[in-house]
């Protein structure tokens, strides 16, 4: 076998005792030679590494760079014993080939880490945006027959009792079922709990009715709901991708867009979705 073949039966535990020994050997006495077999474990734990990662990517079959790095494996001169008698031209012709394609996957390699790096991610991007500081309560209010209950419901969301808080809301719902902030607490917690197709359903309840005049609208903030139903439909979007809701999200993004305050914020989701 040549080098190459000699480097990969040792790196898989392959070789013999006496083989292995007499590898070592060499690799103690020839400082070269043990350079050789570092780069090539480099490469071959780069490979193993990738097929590792595109193993558990959420769609490897629809990645080119993991397909061409698959094709280029498959390529390379599968491991057999070396004929019997000298070859030194076609030995060397091969061992250069197979030396370029493993060279080849390591730039390939690098390239997809990098393009996976940056690529952005919609969890992340979620999360940013639904910190406390952008969906922060905004509900009692001095004097206001609303004081108590929203104190209440704001101590609990602080708590991230989100469950509790929910059982708050319904209370309100139940004795002010006109009072619209009560659908965005209500839409905010099923959020805070990954219900985000309830959280989305609930929060366009509040969206429709709050042109409507009949219905309550103090401490409600529309731009604010709309925004918070918008990081409903990209979690959504992120959990089963669809083509129907990402037109949604495109639409809610530009209509955010007209406000300075969000539009500051959504710039790297818009570039996400455009």
């Amino acid at each position: 076998m040549d080098d190459v073949e000699l480097i990969q039966h040792y790196l898989a535990g392959n070789l013999t005792e006496s083989e292995r020994e007499a590898f070592e050997q060499r690799m103690q006495d020839d400082p070269q030679w043990r350079e050789t077999v570092d780069d090539y474990r480099l490469i071959f734990t780069g490979l193993a590494e990738l097929n590792k990662a595109s193993a558990t990517s959420e769609s490897p079959i629809d990645d080119p760079i993991v397909q061409k790095i698959a094709t280029w494996s498959e390529s390379l001169p599968p491991i057999t014993p070396a004929p019997p008698g000298p070859a030194a031209p076609q030995k060397n012709r091969r061992q250069t080939l197979r030396a370029l394609m493993l060279g080849a996957g390591l730039v390939l390699i690098a390239g997809w880490w990098w393009w996976k790096n940056q690529s952005p991610n919609l969890q992340q991007l979620v999360q940013d945006l639904s910190s406390s500081e952008m969906l922060r309560l905004e509900l009692a209010t001095k004097g206001d027959a609303t004081e108590n209950w929203a104190t209440a419901i704001e101590t609990t969301y602080r708590n991230q009792e989100y469950i509790k808080c929910l059982k708050l809301t319904q209370t309100v719902d139940a004795s002010q079922p006109n009072y619209l902030a009560a659908r965005y607490v209500e839409g905010l917690c099923h959020f805070r709990l990954g219900d985000y197709s309830v959280a989305q359903n609930t929060l366009q309840l509040a969206i429709d009715r709050s042109s409507q005049p009949n219905y309550d609208q103090r401490n409600f903030n529309l731009t604010k709901t709309k925004f918070l139903q918008l990081l409903a439909k990209v979690a959504l979007y992120e959990q089963k991708p669809d083509a129907a809701q990402k037109e949604q999200i495109k639409a809610r993004i530009d209509e955010l867009n007209t406000d300075p305050y969000y539009a500051k914020r959504l710039a790297a989701l818009k570039a996400y979705f455009n």
